[in-house]
């Protein structure tokens, strides 16, 4: 599989994770099969309507070692469409220094992101 390819998956798989996990929008800290998932509003992009809401999510897991940050847009209670624009990752962290950096951690990402139950 390619990197494209794997950033593909990891987006959609995101997407459903976010939809079903993360949507309570009381919550700010969330574990999810081992990871930490803390949540902060940030300001809008360009281009998103006034009424939307921009959270970025960072998701830690520190048995396999990796971090990852993803920006997703809520609006009218569900994420906006289309979501391959507003769910996005932004950063990929190797935090065990055996994963071979942020590709390695992106394929770690990958793996564990299939191993959910969505």
């Amino acid at each position: 599989m390619t990197y494209a390819e794997v950033n593909t998956e990891n987006q959609l798989i995101a997407s459903n994770l976010i939809l079903r996990y993360l949507a309570d929008d009381r919550q700010s800290v969330w574990t999810i099969h081992e990871a930490c998932v803390s949540a902060r509003t940030m300001a809008n992009r360009t281009n998103v309507p006034p009424d939307a809401l921009t959270k970025r999510y960072l998701i830690e897991h520190p048995d396999r070692g990796f971090s990852f940050s993803v920006r997703a847009v809520w609006r009218c209670g569900t994420l906006m469409q289309p979501t391959a624009t507003h769910v996005a990752f932004e950063q990929y962290w190797d935090n065990s220094d055996t994963l071979g950096g942020p590709d390695g951690a992106r394929l770690a990402v990958n793996e564990w992101l299939r191993s959910l139950p969505l």
